[in-house]
């Protein structure tokens, strides 16, 4: 009995871990999309300056920022459900302790009550012995 819970104990941390190594791959695009966002940002911001500095980019000046209007939101459109997704995952990792720290706790439990059933036992027979070598001593 005392082993039963050993298996959804070691099965629950390793949930765990593999929760955590997709959160941690999460947060890593994450850091990714905001790299990029940055990026784009520090283009646009170099294109502006170039336009001016020279006004004949000015023809092309409204189709390098619709494209990059339009990358833009696809990038935080890619970052929204990635949020999402982080928060999901979140959510799992919470639930994962909750119910590996039940299980413990359940085993805990038991193991503190087969113990205690040993140390019973175990006074019971030590009082059954000393009992006997007193009833020697007495004839």
């Amino acid at each position: 009995m005392g082993n039963d819970l050993h298996t959804l104990i070691r099965l629950g941390k390793w949930n765990i871990d593999e929760k955590r190594r997709t959160l941690g791959a999460l947060h890593d695009r994450e850091e990714q999309l905001l790299a990029l966002l940055r990026a784009m940002d520090a283009r646009l911001a170099a294109e502006q300056a170039n336009l001016k500095l020279n006004m004949a980019m000015a023809t092309t000046w409204a189709a390098f920022y619709q494209h990059h209007c339009q990358q833009r939101a696809a990038v935080e459109q890619q970052l929204a459900e990635l949020r999402r997704q982080i928060e999901i995952t979140r959510d799992e990792l919470g639930e994962a302790f909750r119910e590996l720290k039940s299980f413990e706790t359940i085993q805990t439990g038991r193991e503190k009550r087969e113990q205690d059933e040993r140390d019973r036992k175990e006074r019971i027979f030590l009082d059954e012995i000393g009992l006997q070598g007193h009833r020697r001593r007495q004839i």
